[in-house]
């Protein structure tokens, strides 16, 4: 039974960390920072990290990791998402075309698909959802841009993905989405 004690500090970033995830089968740690790095630490050995790789060309603010623990995903303030080949530490594939910032991107419970909020089309710089299979094509979107999305979660069962948004019929407000994904990822 967990005591809530202090564990461990990581000395990770020189500027914020934005993000965090651990590569599923708890052998290492991954973050997005600030300073446009993102850190590997080895859960072994939290004390230094394992891998430092200068991933975007402006702040880190996701990161993202394959349940096979091979393929990392990140997106930044540089408006690019990077598939990583987390092994060799190569970028293997790189999305732009976004207006703005990547604020938030998440694998299906499938590991296939990646959600993620981009303002990619909408000069206004509002986010919508979009979906991209990690095995390559387009991305796809999914929702107007008129619900400025943000931070989208996967259903346990990958049919749905649920965002914050703004009401459509109250601007002023803010709330939840829920959406169902075409064809259940």
């Amino acid at each position: 039974t967990g005591t809530g004690r202090l564990l461990h500090t990581l000395s990770a970033h020189s500027n914020w960390v934005f993000s965090i995830s651990w590569v599923k089968d708890g052998s290492g740690l991954i973050t997005g920072g600030g300073d446009n790095l993102i850190q590997w630490f080895d859960s072994k050995n939290l004390g230094q990290p394992a891998h430092t790789i200068l991933a975007h060309s402006n702040d880190v603010h996701a990161v993202a990791v394959s349940g096979d623990g091979g393929t990392l995903f990140s997106a930044g303030d540089d408006r690019q998402i990077v598939f990583w080949d987390l092994k060799a530490a190569v970028a293997r594939r790189r999305i732009s075309g976004h207006e703005r910032q990547i604020p938030a991107l998440i694998l299906s419970p499938d590991g296939r698909w990646l959600a993620f909020t981009s303002s990619r089309g909408d000069s206004a710089g509002r986010q919508a959802v979009f979906i991209v299979s990690r095995d390559g094509g387009d991305p796809v979107q999914l929702t107007d841009h008129a619900v400025n999305a943000g931070h989208p979660v996967w259903s346990p069962d990958g049919r749905w993905l649920v965002f914050y948004a703004s009401l459509p019929e109250k601007q002023t407000a803010k709330g939840l989405a829920v959406i169902d994904v075409p064809g259940g990822r």
